[in-house]
């Protein structure tokens, strides 16, 4: 299923030298996986798909800073949590 977006994109990154919080937002699916990352103002700095992947999770989220991770719970959450996203250098639950 494609999701759309009516929220306008600022066409900035999460970027490692960037100021403010951040917060990202994952929702995962068998194949793909769709997120959204929003700064400290909650303005949207970018937002897409990614294949439900470690290799894939790992390049699409290179070089992003630290960030809260907000996950819709379902019956993939806790193996997507342990198997792609953590092994993809995105931070554990605290």
């Amino acid at each position: 299923m494609k999701k759309n977006s009516t929220v306008k994109q600022s066409g900035k990154g999460a970027t490692a030298g960037e100021a403010g919080p951040i917060t990202m937002g994952l929702d995962p699916e068998d194949k793909t996986s769709w997120y959204c990352v929003l700064g400290g103002d909650g303005e949207v700095l970018s937002e897409g798909s990614v294949s439900t992947s470690q290799g894939a999770m790992r390049r699409r989220f290179a070089g992003m800073r630290r960030c809260r991770v907000a996950m819709e719970v379902g019956t993939h959450s806790p193996w997507y949590s342990f198997h792609v996203v953590y092994p993809a250098g995105l931070p554990p639950p605290r």
